[in-house]
């Protein structure tokens, strides 16, 4: 695999690397939706924000694998960067379902 990723550029920003930050960047307003939707008896609205945002979500962490094969642009930081940011998604889904519905953390 040593020659699959391009090491002249090791911190670069490119496409994929975009789509993986911006997966972060929706983290609050996951929250944000989360929280008020917790609050408002569980309106349809809020709900379909939610769900827009975790599409979203799930469609980048499609998208910046798939971009990174298909424009041959895979770097050492978005190795470490997609696991990171993937992470950071789904632990901050744990822990809004944690505190506003409580459900068991040991889980």
């Amino acid at each position: 695999m040593q020659g699959r990723y391009n090491h002249d550029r090791i911190f670069i920003i490119n496409i994929p690397n975009f789509v993986s930050t911006l997966r972060v960047f929706l983290i609050p307003f996951f929250i944000y939706y989360m929280n008020e939707y917790s609050k408002s008896d569980f309106s349809f609205y809020h709900y379909k924000i939610l769900f827009m945002i975790i599409f979203l979500a799930i469609l980048s962490d499609f998208l910046d694998g798939y971009l990174a094969r298909i424009l041959n642009e895979e770097t050492i930081l978005g190795r470490y960067l997609d696991p990171v940011c993937d992470k950071l998604v789904t632990t901050t889904a744990l822990f809004c379902i944690y505190f506003f519905y409580t459900f068991p953390l040991w889980i």
